[in-house]
């Protein structure tokens, strides 16, 4: 069994994986049936009051319908806030209405939290360096029209407009600009305003083509820890809509090692005046560039191996820095400084 360190990101995966098995409280009404917006909003509501340091409940916005999206951060203290090198983790659901199991998760994920606090070593460690941020409905207009048991119409899956929210983000490949619907925009308002190092999208089935990401190793391993410990979706027995085994064939019955995540995380400042500024950020071998935030703030989650990390700032030198994860140093702290002068390694290391 692995040993856990309070890490970059200490065991965010892990706990998915403990409300799977455990949290759902035996003679629990709502263990039995899904809430509807309005309970949900009030059990987010009523956790708040009755947990105010630990609990933040709030709204994003609205949806065509007029109900609000609702959000909750749960954190050990100063729920409301962001706290600089302290991480935001994300869990989102429902986007699609009518897939709602991963609604109910997060909503048992926020009482075993508040259970577990302060009992659990684990939990405690995770509240104690790490803001969970929760939005259980990304879309309640389609879920108050999605009908269960129904496993295969569309009824309740796009927003009251007939938009699937899902697919009406901005991306690269579609230059043709899309109307984006009000719970988009919302959400789009809203997560410019987090530093999120990482983020969770609960779906009730997928029958698409995989295309793997620069990051598939890492993808890979999140996705493999949750399905580990999952026994229902290992086995793919007492599910209500039939899986395609092809599909989830790779399942593992419960009972495999848990493992914290890994990575590195920091600061970039300039080296003349100390501030903080925004850099673009990439792991040579892949393509894809990361920024750090206004506050110079970055994560980034890898497995063990030896890395060099480039932070480019304009009219400053690139920065290059060598660093290796291992298991023995599973996270690092790099504070970066870029500098007017020639291209060199500047970084300090944390474990």
């Amino acid at each position: 069994m692995t040993r856990f360190r309070p890490a970059l990101l200490p065991t965010a995966v892990v706990l998915v994986h403990v409300v799977v098995i455990n949290c759902l409280p035996v003679g629990d009404e709502f263990g039995i049936r899904y809430r509807t917006n309005e309970e949900l909003e009030n059990f987010l509501i009523r956790m708040a009051n009755q947990h105010p340091d630990k609990v933040y409940t709030f709204s994003i916005g609205k949806s065509v319908e007029g109900n609000n999206i609702m959000a909750v951060a749960v954190a050990a203290s100063d729920p409301h806030m962001h706290v600089t090198l302290r991480p935001n983790v994300l869990f989102t659901a429902n986007i699609h209405g009518n897939e709602v199991v991963g609604r109910e998760i997060l909503l048992h994920l926020l009482s075993h939290l508040l259970t577990a606090y302060g009992e659990n070593k684990l939990i405690t460690e995770l509240m104690d360096s790490t803001r969970l941020v929760m939005i259980p409905s990304m879309n309640p207009d389609g879920f108050n029209a999605a009908a269960e048991g129904d496993c295969f119409s569309v009824r309740g899956r796009s927003n009251k407009h007939g938009v699937d929210l899902n697919r009406n983000y901005p991306n690269i490949w579609r230059p043709i600009r899309v109307q984006h619907e009000p719970e988009t925009i919302a959400f789009i308002n809203w997560v410019k305003t987090v530093p999120t190092v990482l983020s969770m999208d609960f779906h009730d089935d997928s029958r698409d083509f995989y295309s793997a990401a620069p990051d598939d190793d890492v993808f890979r391993n999140i996705a493999l820890q949750y399905s580990k410990c999952s026994e229902t979706m290992a086995s793919m027995v007492n599910t209500w809509c039939p899986p395609d085994p092809e599909i989830f064939k790779d399942g593992i019955t419960n009972g495999a090692d848990w493992y914290g995540i890994e990575g590195i995380k920091g600061v970039v400042r300039k080296k003349e005046t100390n501030d903080p500024v925004v850099a673009k950020m990439k792991i040579v071998g892949r393509e894809i560039a990361f920024f750090s935030d206004s506050n110079g703030e970055f994560y980034r989650i890898l497995l063990p191996g030896k890395y060099r990390l480039i932070a480019e700032v304009a009219e400053y030198a690139p920065a290059l820095v060598d660093f290796e994860i291992t298991p023995e140093a599973p996270y690092l702290t790099l504070n970066i400084t870029v500098s007017k002068e020639k291209t060199s390694s500047s970084a300090t290391f944390y474990t």
